[in-house]
């Protein structure tokens, strides 16, 4: 009984871990502003340029996560990533399996305000990686007809 209480509690705790704010599309400015008041237990921990990208790094000690935001050259939000214990792999699988529509290879597809964002579930040695971006648009067959 108590094994099934400490599972919910877990998949309760792990349910806005993976459907949180979705920041896609807004300028780093209200990326700073909100993620300690979205994430709580964020702080900011590191910003940088790389080439025609900037980033903006949240750190969350105690649970040993990290959200890295990513930014174009007009400083509009790209991509989020956030890092998880390798641990919380089956916990965020199942999450994203309920929370989403799953396309297959660990690919998921979030539907919001009429905008479609893909969601990547990556495992690596040391820590598990939910990925959020825009959804590229893939062309839609031209149907024909004859007469």
């Amino acid at each position: 009984m108590r094994a099934i209480l400490l599972h919910i509690a877990a998949l309760l705790l792990l349910a806005p871990m993976v459907s949180a704010q979705n920041y896609i599309g807004v300028h780093k400015d209200a990326v700073r502003q909100f993620v300690p008041d979205d994430f709580p237990g964020f702080v900011l921990d590191a910003e940088g340029r790389a080439n025609h990208r900037s980033f903006v790094k949240f750190v969350d000690l105690r649970q040993e996560q990290t959200l890295l935001f990513v930014f174009d050259l007009n400083e509009i939000c790209v991509s989020m990533s956030r890092m998880y214990n390798t641990w919380l792999y089956d916990k965020l699988l199942n999450n994203l399996n309920h929370s989403y529509l799953y396309l297959g290879s660990n690919t998921w597809i979030e539907d919001c305000n009429g905008q479609q964002f893909e969601i990547r579930l990556k495992r690596n040695e040391w820590y598990v990686t939910v990925v959020t971006r825009r959804r590229k648009q893939t062309a839609q067959p031209q149907l024909t007809f004859s007469n």
